[in-house]
């Protein structure tokens, strides 16, 4: 590595932690990859649906955290706008059909509809979220 790309490296991360104070910490890097070793067909079928709904952020960023405010839209976006994901292989519509081998998971998902009804599941737990952020129950 040479000094001028040390040097990029530390004034981009500084320049960064100084505009976006309340989106860092500890170091900037830090935090880039988790991996978690999956122990059953229960935590698989949850991997599923975080992998197949990430791409909901592009739409809506922080819908993880805040939950989703447009249901239809993002079941819409996931099930016909979003080409770049296997999750149209998975409802049975062929998209990256020659790219992924989906027997194994599809037999622990249940099949089509139950890896649809999974995430469909799951957002309408996210659009329950936004209904209970706006109960403002006193803490006293």
């Amino acid at each position: 590595m040479t000094k001028q790309s040390t040097l990029f490296g530390s004034g981009y991360s500084r320049h960064y932690c100084e505009k976006y104070p309340q989106k860092t910490r500890g170091h900037f890097f830090q935090d880039r990859f988790h991996s978690v070793h999956i122990n059953n067909d229960d935590q698989l079928r949850t991997v599923f649906v975080y992998i197949h709904t990430n791409p909901i952020a592009v739409i809506m960023p922080n819908w993880k955290d805040q939950g989703v405010k447009n249901y239809r839209q993002a079941l819409n976006f996931l099930s016909s706008q979003y080409r770049w994901s296997s999750y149209w292989d998975y409802l049975g519509r062929s998209n990256f059909s020659a790219v992924t081998n989906r027997d194994f998971l599809l037999a622990v998902m249940g099949g089509n509809v139950n890896c649809q009804q999974a995430v469909n599941d799951w957002l309408n737990h996210k659009v329950d979220l936004v209904k209970f952020k706006i109960l403002d129950l006193p803490i006293d």
